[in-house]
């Protein structure tokens, strides 16, 4: 992965506004093949999955790459296998510009690795990016909405008020 790309990532960060964003911990992510940026993406709240009511956020780096995939399968062919050139960039953003880690966690780096993701690059506290292989890297964290997910009583249960 070239210089040029990250610092093209780079210089959209700075353009992003996340000011209004109700978001504490801003994620911003991008999609490159062969050096061309593809799609942009972020995380966002979610509010429902499967038709049943939730309260998680979609991570940056599933919401560009579903991005792509909406976009592959609206096409005549269904060719997963160009995503082996594909690199995800993605970077956490503090609310006053500064940039803070970002490593994937153990379901994203799952869903790279199922798309055949050739490369992820993530920022990091110092405000580095390291580059890796999401096949291997170590599994080191789950996200607080997966593990609520698997554990419901984590959830915060509506208290009733008496009349």
């Amino acid at each position: 992965m070239s210089n040029r790309v990250l610092n093209n990532f780079t210089s959209l960060l700075g353009s992003m506004s996340n000011s209004d964003n109700k978001i504490t911990h801003l994620h911003y992510s991008g999609i490159y093949r062969n050096g061309k940026k593809i799609y942009l993406g972020s995380n966002h709240f979610r509010s429902t999955y499967n038709g049943e009511c939730i309260c998680f956020s979609t991570h940056a780096e599933m919401d560009v790459l579903h991005k792509l995939l909406k976009d592959y399968t609206q096409q005549p062919f269904k060719d997963v296998i160009k995503l082996k050139n594909c690199c995800i960039i993605v970077a956490r953003v503090t609310k006053d510009g500064t940039i803070r880690n970002s490593r994937p966690c153990n379901n994203c780096l799952d869903m790279m690795s199922k798309y055949n993701i050739k490369n992820i690059i993530y920022s990091t506290d110092d405000g580095f990016f390291i580059v890796d292989k999401p096949q291997n890297m170590e599994k080191l964290h789950s996200s607080s909405g997966w593990n609520t997910f698997k554990d419901p009583s984590r959830l915060n249960k509506p208290k009733k008020i008496p009349v």
